[in-house]
Order: structure tokens, then sequence, then C-alpha cells
């Protein structure tokens, strides 16, 4: 097989040893091309031990404050673009990798050159028969999103054809070939963190590229390890109001008239109800407040 240069894009905020296992688990990985960029997002130089410093393959780059996720994985990128790579492969730092994830992947995407971004179905890490990731659904009409299959059995996914056409795929984990990156540009910082991957396939499929998932646990996640909650999907402060303002801003930047006012109505009925429903239920009230703060941001463009 050809081997495509392919640049693993990596952004490190917190949890070190997840960020060394997720290393240490693409140093195992059965790809020969690649080579690792990790941009320590920390603003405290976590990652500058002696561990980190000796590894082979890698450069590691650390910014004086947190850049948030769509600016450093833009980072990272431009980093990228300089050193001739074909591939870039965002990667959240709390995963850890199957040794075939970067073969496959890039296999689909050199065999469909109209491919936009290419995913694998995800597990979660502390429950490796779980679904956490299998695609991603935009509703037309709210621009609300799921994941499909989200905590369902890994035994669905015999169900599926091997790849399948999606609306997103998540910046978890997603391989963009650097002609594709250069002709739809970076993720949108006005995002800051959610929402961007879902952002940058719209406007892929909007120039006739296709989003792709290929329906195998190629990748185990450790979701929210990031921000000390570890394996849970509840809305934490932070993620509760970005949740809330990136829908709105993405309704407010690609919907018109009748179809924006819909969507907005949406959001602040059905998707608020959902949302705070579910906090309630965890007894989240801070969450609440901070998504009430999130809608009142994406209204007022902060």
């Amino acid at each position: 097989m050809e081997y495509p240069r392919v640049a693993i894009l990596i952004l490190h905020y917190g949890q070190i040893e997840f960020t060394k296992k997720c290393i240490q688990s693409l140093l195992r990985n059965d790809y020969k091309s690649y080579y690792i960029l990790i941009l320590d997002n920390s603003g405290l130089r976590q990652l500058d031990l002696l561990w980190f410093n000796k590894l082979q393959k890698t450069s590691i780059y650390y910014a004086k404050q947190n850049m948030g996720f769509a600016a450093g994985c833009n980072f990272l990128a431009s980093k990228a673009l300089i050193k001739n790579f074909d591939y870039l492969l965002f990667l959240n730092n709390d995963t850890q990798v199957d040794s075939k994830l970067i073969i496959e992947l890039v296999k689909i995407a050199n065999n469909q050159k109209d491919t936009g971004a290419v995913g694998c179905a995800i597990s979660y890490l502390q429950n490796p028969q779980k679904i956490w990731f299998a695609g991603g659904y935009l509703d037309a009409k709210y621009c609300f999103t799921r994941h499909y299959l989200i905590n369902k059995s890994i035994s669905s996914l015999k169900k599926l054809s091997k790849t399948r056409i999606i609306d997103w795929v998540t910046g978890c984990c997603m391989l963009i070939s650097v002609q594709n990156w250069r002709k739809i540009g970076d993720f949108d910082t006005d995002y800051q963190s959610y929402f961007e991957d879902v952002d940058w396939c719209y406007r892929a499929k909007t120039k006739g590229l296709r989003n792709i998932i290929i329906n195998q646990i190629l990748l185990k996640h450790a979701v929210s390890a990031s921000f000390g909650i570890e394996g849970s999907n509840n809305l934490t402060v932070n993620r509760a109001y970005y949740y809330a303002r990136n829908p709105l801003l993405f309704i407010k930047k690609y919907l018109k008239g009748y179809k924006k006012n819909l969507a907005l109505c949406g959001q602040t009925t059905f998707v608020l109800a959902y949302y705070v429903i579910n906090m309630l239920k965890t007894k989240n009230t801070r969450s609440i407040i901070s998504y009430l703060n999130g809608l009142y941001a994406g209204f007022k463009n902060k």
C-alpha cells in the first residue's frame, strides 16, 4: 500500500496521562508515514516533561493561554501545511486508537476523492461495548445535532454497510485531505469549542464533498476527560454555554428568512426544553443558568 503522509494533530488541555496513553496507542499503529503535532493548550507547559521531549516523529508547541479548540486546531493545521503532508488527522487527546485506524481512514479518503471528512465509529473507553459516536446527524429544520446509535451496543454496527455518508464527523477523530482543507478553509473560531466540526462538514457538503464514516470501532474515547467528568455526556457549565450559543451562531450564519426564524424558535423551545429537563434530572442548576447565558450570547452574537 502507498502511504500518504499524515499529520496527526492533538490538542492537550489537561489530563497528562490521557495524552500520554493516546500517543502510546498511536506508536503501536500499523501506519508507516505519520508525524504527530501537539499543542499544549493549557498555558502551563504541562507537557514540558522528559517523556514527551524524548518522543520521535513528534513536535510539541506551547500556547501562552487556552486558544480554544477551533483556534488550536487551526494553529496545528497551519504548521502541518508548511511541511507538505497529504492528510490532517484531528484527534482528541483523551482517545486511544486501534492499530488499523489510520490505514482504514486513509484508504477511504484515497479511494473517494470527493470526500470531505472521514471518521469512524467510536466507543466509550470506560465501556468499549457501548457506542459513543456512529455518525453525526444535523436536523435541517431546527439545526440540532445528535450522534447515531449513541449508547447502543456495538453489535448494532453489524446491521450497517461498511461505510455511510453522514452529515458530520466529530472533531474527536476527523481525517481531512490537505487539498480539501485548503478548499474549505479553517475551523470557524467564532464557535471557540463545539460545533466547529459540524460547521466545517456543512461547508464541505455545500461544496459537493461527502462526509463519510467507517462503521467499525477504531477508537475509544474517554468522553469529557478534559473537564474532569470522564465518561459522562452530562452538560458541564462550560459545555452547556456553548451547546446553547453555537447552534444560534450556525443558524444566523447560514439560514435566511422563515427558515432562520423557524430554527431559532426550535432552539428556544424544543431544544431548550430537552436540555433543561435533562439538567434538572441531574440537579445541574449551574449548567441551566450557563445554558440560558449561552442563548443570550448567541442572540447577541457574543
